[in-house]
C-alpha cells in the first residue's frame, strides 16, 4: 500500500493538498535498482498527474458582489492573439442593481489600458474572467460600443453565472426562450402557410425586420457584447441574404473568414481562452466565438450573457485561437480560427452559457448533391447542430451558397430540387420544387428555412432530423411558364359531357405553348354554377389548405400536410362545386344535413371544426418543363 501526499499549486497561486492511496501487487520488479527507480519515479509521476488534475478541477476563489466597492482595481484575462492569455486592467466605478432583471445586477468598470480604450468593448471578448485581488468576480459581458475616449464595461457577477447549472434538465419557458431571439415572433402556422408563397414569405421577413429591439430602446445602451458569427465555405452574399433573420436571432455576421485550428484540444478550454459554438461543421463551417469564464473539471461557464437565449440546448463547442482584434469605430471584434468539436453547450441562459466537455452532441448529417450537364458537379457534406430556431436558417444558408456557387457554370439556370428529411420512427419526408428566374435560388432557400422551421419547431413534438439530403438537378436557362390565356372551346357545359378549354402558356425566351384540357361534367349538377380553377401549386394549396393549417392537431397531421404540398412544376386544374359544409380535423364534409351539422357543432364534440365553401369534384394536373405561375377562375353554368 502506497499513500501519496502532494501539495499542488493551482491557478492564482492557490494551493491544494492531495492525498491518494494505491495498492500494489507482489509482481513489482525484483531487481533492487529497478525497484528503487520505480519507487522514486512512480510517486513523482502520480503526484504530477494529480497536481494537473487538481489545477483543472479546482474551484476558483470568488469575491461576492457585496464586497466590491468603487475605486477597486482589478483585471480581466482574455486572448487577443494566438492562445496566450493576457491581462488588462480596470477600475470599478459602481454597481447597477436589477440591470437585466430582478436581483440581476451588473458591475460597472472602466478599462484603463490604452489599447482597450482605443478598441472599446470587443465582440468575442464576452466571458473574459474578471478578478480583484486574485478573486473571481464575474465575466466581462457588456459595454458601450460608441465612445472611444473611454471604455466602460459591464461585468456579470460570478454568483449569477453559477446559478445557470441549476437549470439543468429544465425546459425554458416561452417568455424566457424568446428574450433575445426573434423566431418566436413568427407563429409556426404562419411559416407553414408561407411555404412556396413569395408574398407571405416577404411579409414574414418584414415582420421580423420591423420587430422592436430585443435589449434596449435607448440610443446608447449598455448592451451585451455581440457574439460574432464566422464562416468558411460560405460567401458573404449567401449570409447577407438571410441577414434580417440572423439579426432577429440576436446574431451579428462579422464579414470575416473562419479559419481552422485542428491542433487545439479540450485542454485549451480554460478561463480566459476563446470558446466557439459550432453551428455547422464540414465543407461549410459556421461558428460563434466567446470566452471561457470558469471551468471545473468537465464543466465550464462563459459569455456572461445569453448566446441565443434558448434555455436547454445541445450545441457543439470547440476551442479556438485568436488571430487578432479588428478595431472598428462601430464595434471591434476578435478574428478567430476554430478547432475540433470537444463538447456540448447545454444551457443558454440570461447570465451565462454552460457547457460540458467530453460529450459530443447529436447532429444532423447534411448532404448536398448537384448534377450539372456536362460538368463534374461537386457534392458537399457537413454536420448541422440540432436547434429549433437557428438550425433551419443555417441549413438554408448552406443551400443558398450551393445554388449561387453553381452559377459559375451558367448565369441563367433552373434548379430541380428534392429534399429528404430523415426522422427516426417516421417515413422519410420527401419534398420537390423548382427554382428558376432571378430569384430562383433564394426562393428555394427560403422554402427550406420555412419547411424545416415549421417541422422542428411545432407545438406537438420535438422531432430529431437525423439526415437532411438535397438532390439538385441543374439545367441551363430559365424555364419559366405563366398563364397567358384561357379559351373556352365548348359551346356549353352539359352534365355527363366534357367541357373543353385551351390554356395558353407564355414561356421565357421560348414560343407560347397551348394545352387543350377536357373537364368531365358529372351527373347531378344540372342547373348549378360550377367553377373551373386553373393555377399554380401555391394557389391550389391555398384553395385546398388555406384554412387547413388550423386543422393540424398532431405531428402526424403536420407531416401529412407537408407531404401533400404540391410541386410548382405543374398546372393544377380543378372543377369546384359550391357546397357549404364543414372541415373536420382537415377532412372536408360538404353539404351536410342540418341535423348532422348541429351534432358535429355540439360543444361535446372536441374535433377541430371550420366552415368550408368549395368541394372539388374533379382534378387533374399538367406537367411543365420548369416552374409555373398564375391562376384563373372560370364560372361555368351547367345546362
Amino acid at each position: 500500500m502506497l499513500e501519496l501526499q502532494c501539495i499542488c499549486k493551482g491557478d492564482q497561486g492557490l494551493f491544494r493538498y492531495v492525498v491518494a492511496k494505491f495498492a500494489f501487487f507482489d509482481s513489482l520488479p525484483v531487481n533492487p535498482m529497478t525497484r528503487f527507480r520505480f519507487n522514486i519515479s512512480l510517486p513523482v509521476l502520480l503526484c504530477g498527474l494529480f497536481c494537473l488534475s487538481a489545477s483543472l478541477t479546482q474551484a476558483q476563489e470568488q469575491m461576492p458582489i457585496e464586497d466590491i466597492e468603487r475605486g477597486m482595481k482589478g483585471y480581466w484575462e482574455t486572448v487577443v492573439t494566438g492562445n496566450d492569455i493576457e491581462r488588462f486592467n480596470f477600475e470599478i466605478i459602481g454597481i447597477s442593481p436589477n440591470f437585466i432583471g430582478p436581483q440581476r445586477s451588473v458591475i460597472l468598470a472602466k478599462a484603463t489600458d490604452a489599447s482597450q480604450v482605443l478598441s472599446g468593448p470587443v465582440a468575442g471578448m464576452s466571458g473574459s474572467p474578471c478578478y480583484i485581488d486574485g478573486k473571481l468576480i464575474g465575466a466581462y459581458a457588456y459595454g458601450y460600443t460608441w465612445p472611444k475616449e473611454q471604455a466602460i464595461i459591464g461585468i456579470t457577477p460570478i454568483k449569477d453565472m453559477l446559478e445557470t447549472f441549476d437549470f439543468t434538465g429544465e425546459v425554458s419557458s416561452p417568455g424566457t426562450a424568446s428574450h433575445r431571439g426573434g423566431g418566436s415572433q413568427i407563429d409556426w402556422k404562419e411559416r407553414l402557410a408561407a411555404i412556396g408563397n413569395p408574398e407571405k414569405t416577404e411579409a414574414l421577413i418584414a415582420k421580423l425586420s420591423d420587430a422592436p429591439p430585443t435589449q434596449s430602446s435607448s440610443d446608447f445602451p449598455l448592451k451585451a457584447l455581440p457574439t460574432p458569427l464566422f464562416s468558411s465555405g460560405l460567401s458573404q452574399s449567401a449570409i447577407d441574404g438571410f441577414a434580417p433573420l440572423l439579426k432577429a436571432e440576436g446574431l451579428r455576421t462579422s464579414g470575416a473568414p473562419l479559419g481552422d485550428a485542428r491542433k487545439l484540444t479540450a485542454a485549451d478550454l480554460k478561463p480566459g481562452a476563446p470558446v466557439a459554438a459550432v453551428l455547422l461543421d464540414g465543407d461549410f463551417r459556421i461558428a460563434a466565438t466567446g470566452t471561457v469564464t470558469w471551468r471545473d473539471g468537465d464543466r465550464l461557464l462563459g459569455f456572461g450573457h445569453p448566446f441565443l437565449m434558448s434555455g436547454d440546448v445541445d450545441i457543439p463547442i470547440a476551442p479556438a485561437e485568436i488571430l487578432t482584434v479588428i478595431r472598428s469605430v462601430q464595434s471591434s471584434f476578435k478574428l478567430s480560427n476554430v478547432g475540433p468539436v470537444v463538447g456540448a453547450l447545454t444551457q443558454d441562459r440570461l447570465t451565462a452559457i454552460a457547457a460540458e466537455v467530453g460529450r459530443i452532441p447529436e447532429r444532423t448529417s447534411l448532404n448536398i448533391d448537384l448534377k450539372v450537364p456536362g460538368e463534374k458537379a461537386p457534392s458537399y457534406s457537413g454536420e448541422l447542430f440540432q436547434g429549433k430556431r437557428l438550425a433551419p436558417l443555417i441549413s438554408a444558408i448552406a443551400l443558398l451558397q450551393t445554388l449561387t456557387e453553381s452559377m459559375d457554370f451558367e448565369e441563367e439556370q433552373t434548379f430541380f430540387y428534392t429534399v429528404k428529411y430523415g426522422i427516426p420512427g417516421e417515413e422519410p419526408l420527401v419534398l420537390k420544387s423548382v427554382g428558376s428566374g432571378p430569384g430562383g435560388a433564394m426562393s428555394l432557400a427560403m422554402q427550406q428555412w420555412l419547411t424545416m422551421s415549421a417541422l422542428v419547431d411545432n407545438p406537438f413534438s420535438e422531432p430529431r432530423v437525423e439526415t437532411l439530403d438535397f438532390d439538385i438537378d441543374i439545367e441551363e436557362g430559365w424555364k419559366l411558364s405563366t398563364l397567358e390565356g384561357l379559351k373556352v372551346l365548348s359551346k356549353s357545359a352539359k352534365a355527363r359531357e366534357d367541357f373543353n378549354v385551351a390554356l395558353t402558356l407564355g414561356n421565357y425566351m421560348a414560343p407560347e405553348v397551348r394545352h387543350d384540357v377536357s373537364i368531365p361534367i358529372p351527373a347531378g349538377v344540372e342547373g348549378e354554377k360550377l367553377s373551373l380553377f386553373v393555377g399554380d401549386a401555391s394557389s391550389a394549396d391555398i384553395l385546398d389548405k388555406g384554412w387547413s393549417v388550423n386543422s393540424i392537431t398532431s405531428f402526424d397531421g403536420l407531416l401529412r400536410y407537408l407531404r401533400n404540398t404540391r410541386s410548382n412544376d405543374r398546372i393544377y386544374v380543378k372543377l369546384l362545386r359550391s357546397a357549404p359544409g364543414l372541415r373536420i380535423n382537415g377532412q372536408d364534409m360538404p353539404s351536410l344535413p342540418l341535423s348532422v351539422r348541429m351534432l358535429m357543432e355540439s360543444p361535446r364534440n372536441r374535433s377541430l371544426i371550420e366552415d368550408s365553401t368549395w368541394e372539388t369534384i374533379w382534378e387533374s394536373e399538367i406537367d411543365v418543363p420548369g416552374s409555373f405561375e398564375g391562376s384563373y377562375f372560370l364560372p361555368i353554368e351547367v345546362m
